[in-house]
Parts: C-alpha cells; structure tokens; sequence
C-alpha cells in the first residue's frame, strides 16, 4: 500500500512542478474587439485658430506653410475653434486701428468686449454696427490655408464658431437673446458673402461659468438663434455649455434644455477640464448625451495628455477634443500642453516646428481615427493595456492602446488585413514595427517596450466603404426618419433580390440593416431591394434625431458600418433617372372648370438621346374664370415631417435660380399607402406659360432640395 502511494506520488511529481512553473508564466494580454457593440462617432479634432499669426507677424511667414502642413498632414487636426468676440458689434474698427499701428494692444483689448448695440430692432441687421477686421484676419491665416490642407485629403475642415465674452458691458447680448440672435446671423451673412461659406456650429459662449452665463440665458441665445438662421437657411451645430469646471457642465446642460425650443437644436454638451474633474462626472455628462441623443466634447485643456483623452472618449464617449492652440512661439511660452506645436525661434530667420511633449501621444489617436469613424467595444484582460477601437468610415479598422507599461498583447476580432504598428513612449517616438498580415479569425500580435500609446491601424483591407444617400437627391450629408435610402458598398448581399409586399422584410437574401439612433435603441430597417453592391431601405419609424451608426449584417457577420446623422426634415425630390438630377419624377392634374380631373404625363424616354426628357406641360388658354387649373404633384422623400405649409415652398425658374415665380404649396405629406414616399402638390402660376424648360426648387424647413426639371409649354 505505502510502495503504491509512493509510485502515484512520483509519476505525479514531475507533473507539479510543471504546474507549478507554468503557473508562474504571465499570460499574454489579449484584447477581444466587439464589432456589434458601438459607441460614439468621432466628429473631430479641434485645435483653436491661433498660430502667433497676429502677434509675431514677421516670423510667422517663415513658418506657417510648414506648420500647417505638419497640423493636417501629420498630427490630423481637422476642425478649427474660430472665436469671435463679442465687441465685434461695435461703432468703432478697433481691431484694424491696432493692426495698422494706430493703437496700442491695450487699447485695442480695452474694446474687445464691449458691446455697442447696431441698434434698437434685433430684426434689422446695421451693417455698419459690425467690424469683422479680426475675425477675418484669422479665417485669412488659418482658416483657409487649413481648410485647403483638409480638403486636399479628401477631407472637410470642421469650423466651429466661438462666443466669447470675458469682459462687461453696459449692453449683454446674454440678456437680450435676440440681440443674440442678431449678432449670430450678421457673422454668418458676413462670412457666406465674404468667403462663401458658414460655420458647421456655433459655440455659444466660451467657459459660460466664467463668462457669468446662467443656463437659461444659454437655452435662450439657442432657441433664439436656431429660428433665426433656419428661416434664413442656415443649420449648424450648437455647442454648450462648454463649462470652465466640468462639474458645471450638466447643470448648466439642464438648465438649458428647459428653455422650449432649446432641444430642438442643441448636438454637442461641452465642457472643460480646468475643475470639477472625476470619473463619475465624465460617466454623467456620457448618460446625458445617450439620454438626449447628443453628442459630447471636450474642447479645451492647457496641459492635457493622452490619457485625459482616453478617458473622455470611454467616460465620456466625446465626439470631438480638443487641447488647445495650433502653436506658439518658444522664446515667448513654454511647452506647457497648451499649444500643439512649439516654434523653436532661436534663429529668427529659420524658425523650427516642434511637436509639444503631449502632441507626440495624442498624435497616436489623431492621425489614424478620422472624423465619421464608430467606436466600438474592445475588452482586454489585463488593466495594464486599455483599447480603444474604431472602424474608420473608409471601413478600416484602428485600435490604439494605452498601455501603462512595455510588454506583449493579442487582438482578436480584426478582420483580415494588413495592419501598421506604430508607438510612442517616453524615450522613443513614431516607431514602427513591422506590419502585420493576419487572415479572417487570426489574432494580431503587437508589443510596446514601455509604457506609452500602441496604434495598430489597417494599411489594406477587402472592403468598400458603405455609403448612405438619400434615394431622391443621392445627397449624403443628412438622411430624414423614415426618408428612403440608398447604401453602396461591396458584399452587401449574397443575390439580388426585391421586396415583393408590404410591409416590408428586414431581411432579404440573408442581409439586413441595422439602425442605431443616438438614443441607442436599434431598430431593424424596412429593405425594398438589396445586392452585393447596393441596399435600399428605409430608415425605421421611430429613429430619433442626431448621430447614428449603419450595421449592414450579411447572415451572421458584419459587412459594413457607417455613422450617420438623422434630422427631422432632408428633402430630397426624385428625379425620372433616379439619379438626382435631371427630368423631375412628376405627373400633371388638370382642374376643369366643371371640377373634372385628369393626370398627364411630365416625362418621356427618349430613346434616340438615351434619356428621360420633360414632356411640356399645357397650361391651356387664360380664359378668366373658366381656366384651367393645373397642378404639379412631385415625389420625394425626407419631407414629411416638415413644419407646416408655412415652412414648405417651391420656386421654379431658370437653372440658376434666376426669374424664378413663386409656385403656391397645396400639400407637402406623406404617403401612407408607400413606404417612405412624400408627396409636394404645388399649382403652377400661369406665368410660367411658354418658359419651355425649368428648374424647379423646394425648400423645406429652411432646407434646399436638389432641383429637378420641368417643361412648360
């Protein structure tokens, strides 16, 4: 018995000391990705349009064009912080007095918040009452020379407006919020007319907990300003609160939302880092944003580093982020977080552009994770190595990882690609290891010799982006609930294959679209007709407003993802081609004077040009009382939610928009009885009689449709 124990007790031996070695062993991390589980979009990366251009005008041409280059181009910065400052409204041109050395500096400051009102009617815009000096020398030397870097890639710069108001004045345009309102449309006037665009957002005050603004006077400069630049055709983002301490940001935030009309368009709830910072309030202000289906971001922090940044983007689920200023000058600052760059002036005449120390990690985030890419879930088993995932709106999949010191990890759930490796650390900057080729259900294996920033980023990958357009107009900035929709892609669907009843299936052929709205909730998309390249469907009833996430699903796996961004009202007319463009999708009801009815063909295929051309519509003969009255019913979708009639208008002239008459709406609804299709009814004004071929152009809720065309006889 004891010579048995003692045989089983030594064939075992050699086994526990295995045990016992391999138990020793740290386990590789591993970071799981989860496609199907996303997050925020990413709006931007914001950098203040502030370069020294104004305060070291001699060096600052010896530098700008190598600067600018490096801001886009190599750290990614691709949304700029325009500040405007109150005492813009102002009798006197202080700015140009000081830029032509007529002033000094401090008597130029003197005026930069003081506001003297245009005059007494907020309605009526003084242009006199109004000196854009400064801002325009910024747009003149940042904006532009940045905008054209952007656009070169491919890209679009994002300009975000800023308020500010750090100074008292007899007259607060805080307190007279269409005064506000006044001061808001004047800029974007100023700005369309002068360079021929507008702001994506405004900014409504710079630090409002500084600047001694309360949440109602926030709600109501909001409210006030989104009716006036929506009846005037603008759209931009509202940004707030944009909080100094970000402790203030909610409650200001629900402050705010009380004032009616305020929700209506408030997207971003802002703040920054300077107080009031924990874990538990950046979790809040990322509840509030799920709550209302907004967006967050953290839009300033002299000193901030990549690991605020990690947290804000999980915490906080921010959009967009921003540090602080493009760059500075050395000999007049130090490297202190608040400037992305630092210009080495040592040599006046060959100045040097430097990264700042921070820059170099958060380089790490900006470069690789572009604007309209999803975040989605990445899970590691070791604290030591936190992720963060996104799929890029190109469809290539970034993961950078934060990790707290050197060693190795796996990911798993990449698709298959080639993948750069790049890191940053304390002692080491930009280093690339070799690329990584992994096929389907292979996990990636990457290391980092210190504690730093890790980016695996896809070089090459078997896929198409998925592109989301409205199926009237094929625009794609903004796409309406319960609108119809036209995706392109590449292995969307196994077959081609068309709904054949109502109501609609969410599946065909094995593929189905997903709808994520900003309030989280998914919902399954109606689908008329998918193929390996292109699905219609529609956006489900119910999608709320703001930014939301495209899941195409072919059987069990994910074939593409896209954000996109919801609004209650995209007109969009069809078009006979489907194209857009072109002949309008239209028929003709005649009225008689005895109330009899008849619909009459618009359109014809001509087969000799290939095409669809307008047939001429007959208004008949002026026969006082006994005219006929004729009618043109368009088809659309995007419409229906509209405001009201009052909201709804059709002008119809030349191409241009030149000689165009006014055509009186009768109806602009839904049509229940198709799934995603609008209808506008409008009478045609018997001016128009023998104009032949028009262009016809329907704005509704402030926003321009794409024209179509018509031709009267």
């Amino acid at each position: 018995m004891v010579a048995s124990r003692k045989l089983v007790l030594s064939l075992l031996f050699p086994l526990l000391v295995l045990l016992a070695c391999a138990s020793t062993v740290p386990q590789q991390a591993v970071i799981t990705l989860s496609p199907e589980v996303m997050f925020q979009t990413i709006g931007g990366w914001e950098a203040t349009a502030q370069a020294g251009q104004l305060t070291f005008r001699d060096i600052f041409p010896k530098y700008k064009d190598t600067l600018y280059d490096l801001t886009v181009n190599d750290l990614g910065i691709n949304r700029i912080r325009l500040e405007i400052t109150n005492g813009v409204e102002n009798t006197g041109d202080y700015f140009t007095q000081y830029f032509n050395g007529q002033i000094s500096r401090e008597e130029w400051k003197k005026h930069w918040y003081e506001i003297i009102n245009d005059n007494n009617d907020p309605f009526v815009i003084n242009p006199a009452g109004f000196h854009f000096g400064s801002l325009d020398y910024s747009v003149d030397t940042v904006i532009l020379p940045i905008k054209q870097r952007v656009e070169a890639r491919g890209e679009k710069l994002y300009v975000n407006l800023n308020y500010v108001d750090f100074g008292p004045s007899a007259f607060e345009h805080k307190n007279y919020p269409e005064e506000y309102a006044e001061f808001m449309l004047a800029t974007f006037l100023h700005l369309r007319d002068k360079y021929g665009w507008t702001p994506d957002s405004i900014e409504i005050v710079l630090e409002a907990d500084n600047a001694g603004w309360s949440g109602a006077q926030i709600g109501q400069a909001i409210a006030a300003t989104g009716n006036r630049l929506k009846a005037n055709g603008f759209h931009p983002a509202f940004i707030a609160p944009s909080t100094t301490n970000m402790a203030n940001a909610v409650p200001l935030f629900d402050q705010a939302i009380q004032i009616p009309g305020a929700a209506d368009y408030l997207t971003d709830l802002s703040y920054h880092r300077y107080g009031g910072v924990s874990d538990a309030t950046l979790q809040t202000i990322g509840s509030r944003a799920i709550q209302y289906g907004i967006q967050t971001a953290h839009l300033e922090l002299i000193g901030a580093t990549y690991k605020d940044l990690h947290k804000d983007l999980t915490l906080g689920r921010d959009s967009s982020w921003a540090q602080f200023t493009i760059a500075w000058l050395k000999s007049s600052g130090i490297d202190d977080g608040g400037k992305y760059y630092v210009i080495d002036d040592s040599d006046p005449n060959r100045p040097i552009v430097n990264l700042g120390s921070r820059t170099r990690y958060l380089r790490q985030y900006f470069k690789y994770v572009r604007s309209g890419a999803v975040r989605i879930l990445a899970t590691s088993s070791d604290t030591a190595f936190e992720p963060l995932a996104f799929v890029n709106a190109d469809c290539k999949q970034v993961v950078v990882v934060k990790a707290a010191s050197g060693g190795s990890f796996s990911i798993q759930g990449l698709p298959a690609a080639t993948y750069g490796v790049k890191y940053t650390t304390e002692a080491q900057y930009d280093i690339d290891s070799p690329d990584v080729t992994i096929a389907a259900g292979q996990p990636l294996q990457a290391a980092i010799p210190a504690a730093g920033v890790i980016t695996i980023y896809a070089k090459s990958v078997n896929c198409a982006p998925l592109v989301n357009i409205s199926a009237a107009s094929y625009r794609s900035a903004e796409l309406a609930s319960e609108s119809l929709v036209a995706s392109f892609g590449k292995n969307l669907a196994p077959a081609t294959v068309a709904a054949t009843a109502t109501p609609l299936p969410t599946s065909l052929a094995g593929a189905a679209v997903k709808v994520t709205d900003a309030l989280g909730v998914e919902r399954p998309a109606p689908l008329l007709f998918v193929s390996p390249q292109q699905i219609n469907y529609q956006i489900p009833p119910g999608t709320s407003r703001g930014p939301a996430k495209v899941v195409v699903v072919n059987g069990a796996n994910i074939t593409a993802i896209r954000s996109a961004t919801i609004a209650r009202v995209v007109p969009g007319l069809f078009s006979a081609n489907s194209s857009g463009a072109g002949a309008a999708a239209a028929v003709a009801l005649r009225v008689k004077p005895d109330s009899s009815q008849s619909f009459e063909p618009t359109i014809k295929f001509d087969a000799a040009q290939g095409k669809f051309i307008p047939l001429p519509i007959d208004l008949g003969p002026d026969s006082g009382n006994a005219t006929d009255q004729v009618f043109l019913i368009l088809y659309g979708t995007g419409i229906r939610f509209n405001g009201g009639l009052p909201m709804v208008s059709v002008k119809i002239g030349d191409a241009n928009g030149a000689n165009a008459v006014d055509a009186p709406v009768l109806h602009a609804l839904g049509l229940a009885e198709y799934v995603g299709l609008d209808q506008v009814t409008v009478r045609l004004p018997r001016s128009l009689a023998g104009r032949g071929e028009v262009s016809v152009f329907l704005s509704v809720d402030g926003k321009q449709a794409n024209p179509v065309v018509i031709n009267v006889k």
